[in-house]
């Protein structure tokens, strides 16, 4: 019975969203309009809502691979943020690529990589040196 509300749920959804895009490119805000942008909210908070226990799941599994340093509820932070980033860029049609978890892993961890720099070097000033270190100099 989950998988069915959860699907319906999608549906709704991606149906909103469409109309969405579909009267926003007509230009088109009147008081319809602004009611299909509460709705698809509150779809995609129901959305986030359902998927939150695998954040928190996925959190605690990496959260065992990392440093002590970054806490378990920053990762649970950066998870949710991520699944927001899903849940609205989320297209069923488009074909599933296989880089696409490595390309959405980088914005969802940015934060867990700058926590771990600090916590390998002991200080903000030396990650922050050995960045700069790493990037090449524009030219000028």
């Amino acid at each position: 019975m989950m998988d069915r509300t959860l699907g319906r749920l999608w549906v709704r959804y991606l149906k909103v969203r469409g109309e969405l895009l579909y009267s926003a490119s007509e230009g088109e805000r009147s008081e319809e309009w602004l009611e299909m942008e509460r709705e698809a909210g509150r779809l995609r908070d129901r959305l986030v809502i359902n998927y939150s226990p695998l954040v928190k799941y996925v959190a605690s599994r990496v959260g065992a691979r990392v440093p002590r340093v970054v806490e378990q509820e920053d990762m649970i932070s950066w998870g949710v943020l991520g699944l927001l980033d899903a849940v609205e860029t989320y297209d069923p049609i488009a074909p599933a690529r296989r880089q696409s978890s490595s390309r959405t892993r980088s914005p969802r961890f940015g934060g867990l990589s700058s926590t771990i720099c600090v916590a390998r070097t002991g200080s903000r000033a030396a990650c922050a040196c050995a960045l700069r270190r790493s990037r090449p100099l524009p030219p000028g």
